[in-house]
């Protein structure tokens, strides 16, 4: 099938979006099994908030396939760029294995450059991993895990910051996850820092899950027993392709899945970049 057989259209408003609602929620749950309504996945992509687009493929005006993207606000020490996180990838049934999914990708990159995009990352899947690597030419960073106690968090050391390595605006990341209405959702905010997490509970075990953290000039344990406190909680988790240097933990944890990276319209990816698991949509 010939590129020029999938049609690419694009929608950044409700608006633009209201007349092909009932397509994107059909290949959605088709696609992904994802079964809640386009308000809930919209809020989801923060969309409709001026910062997300969703692109879409057509053949014959049947949506065959689709992607969303995210922006979100990478900052260093002298820059602050814009990084779209790729999200809800799905191709319809009656389209799948023709390779339109990779096109659209491929057609998106300058879609997402003309908005001001430096790069695509993304959370992929086990089976979106592999595409994304090696037939569109992503570059993968793991993310590892560690679990600790709330009061060992006062070993924690920043990250070396540089005008080489960025990382998410935290305080965005917040006020999205607020739109969100993420439950559980906790929140700490002291002295020009601030970072977010959520209470969850495994094996009858109640543990704060950190999404991100910005300490600002400051150490990150105070951020981490303020969330902790908050969340009532005595464990805490953290996961991160760069995460928090410990000097007991460290070594210890754990590799759990990827991210993955490809700069766009020409620019090149930085040395550093900070990608906490709070950043995925499905945080």
């Amino acid at each position: 099938m010939a590129d020029d057989s999938l049609e690419i259209r694009t929608f950044t408003t409700l608006e633009s979006l209201s007349d092909h609602a009932e397509s994107l929620t059909g290949v959605i749950t088709e696609s992904l099994g994802v079964r809640q309504s386009l308000e809930k996945t919209l809020d989801q992509i923060d969309f409709g908030e001026g910062s997300s687009v969703i692109v879409t493929g057509w053949i014959d005006n049947e949506l065959a396939t689709m992607n969303a993207f995210i922006r979100h606000s990478f900052i260093s020490c002298s820059a602050e760029v814009y990084g779209y996180q790729s999200g809800f990838s799905a191709s319809a049934n009656a389209f799948r294995g023709k390779g339109l999914w990779p096109k659209l990708l491929l057609r998106s990159e300058e879609v997402v450059a003309q908005l001001g995009g430096s790069w695509i990352f993304g959370f992929p899947n086990p089976v979106s991993h592999p595409l994304f690597e090696k037939k569109l030419g992503y570059q993968t960073l793991f993310l590892t895990k560690t679990y600790f106690p709330a009061l060992g968090s006062r070993l924690f050391v920043n990250l070396e910051q540089d005008d080489q390595g960025f990382a998410p605006n935290v305080s965005e990341l917040i006020e999205w996850k607020i739109r969100a209405a993420i439950e559980g959702l906790v929140i700490s905010d002291l002295d020009g820092a601030c970072g977010f997490g959520i209470r969850r509970k495994t094996h009858g075990a109640a543990y704060l899950e950190i999404g991100a953290l910005d300490p600002g000039d400051h150490q990150p344990r105070n951020l981490i027993q303020d969330l902790c406190k908050k969340a009532g909680v005595h464990i805490a988790s953290f996961e991160a392709n760069t995460p928090y240097q410990h000097p007991v933990i460290s070594p210890f944890k754990k590799k759990t899945r990827p991210a993955i990276v490809k700069a766009i319209g020409g620019k090149a990816l930085p040395n550093k970049i900070h990608f906490p698991s709070g950043l995925s949509d499905t945080f």
